[in-house]
């Protein structure tokens, strides 16, 4: 909920942003509204995570000081400090930990792992096989079948005057991998627990089988797959992290 809290401000709007309200975009507008909005909400999150944060850690803290008094070991053997930071490392919450993204974070398929990339790389209108071309995605009519769903969500305008070309009609998220394949990977890897020819792959992932096939081939050589014969199946490596 945005609430306006320049000029003359209603007292509603004050107790409203009071109870974590959002406040609206101060004049003057030197930007896209999407990203003066998006500007707004990060500010109001590092506030809220300010107001909150002290108090969380005091409770981790004194509950890892209770934990020490429980414990029967003369003070002596305790280096200083050494007690309270183990015990308070293990008590923070899974969600401070970067190790891994969380599993809300991750893409459900991988049409949603390379949006990001399509995104991004359309920032400025591009032709399909240029898009390609820039994504390292070997068959064109694979990304023309990502871009017709992301039409379809209205995700990217397509511009239908000679040369067709595509535009990204909101913000790209940022996204860890480096590029398509290494998004793709861990679903690659996922559905490979057991052998699979690459049709069957293909059809579970939703992409071309050429695609597939290209992809198929760069893991074998990274040693991530291992490649049988008669009949021609792929498996995942079980000694290759599967990533997440």
């Amino acid at each position: 909920l945005f609430v306006r809290l320049q000029g003359n401000v209603p007292v509603g709007n004050r107790e409203l942003w009071k109870r974590g309200a959002i406040a609206f975009p101060r004049e003057p507008w030197n930007n896209r509204l999407w990203q003066l909005l998006e500007e707004e909400i990060s500010t109001r999150q590092k506030e809220s995570a300010f107001e909150t944060l002290p108090e969380e850690i005091e409770e981790i803290v004194v509950s890892a000081e209770e934990e020490i008094l429980k414990l029967d070991i003369e003070e002596e053997i305790l280096e200083p400090g050494e007690a309270v930071v183990d015990i308070v490392e293990e008590k923070m919450p899974s969600e401070m930990s970067t190790s891994q993204p969380a599993i809300e974070d991750r893409p459900a398929n991988v049409y949603e792992a390379v949006l990001p990339f399509i995104l991004h790389s359309l920032e400025q209108p591009l032709e399909d096989k240029a898009l390609a071309e820039r994504l390292n995605v070997e068959v064109v009519r694979q990304i023309k079948d990502w871009l017709q769903t992301a039409m379809e969500e209205g995700k990217v305008i397509k511009n239908k005057s000679k040369p067709v070309t595509y535009l990204a009609n909101q913000p790209a998220m940022e996204y860890g991998p480096r590029g398509i394949y290494e998004a793709v990977l861990p679903f690659i890897l996922r559905n490979l627990e057991q052998p699979l020819d690459h049709k069957t792959l293909a059809e579970r992932l939703e992409i071309k089988p050429r695609q597939t096939q290209i992809w198929l081939k760069r893991a074998v050589e990274e040693g991530k797959v291992i490649k049988n014969k008669n009949p021609v199946t792929y498996v995942a490596n079980p000694g290759v992290n599967r990533l997440w």
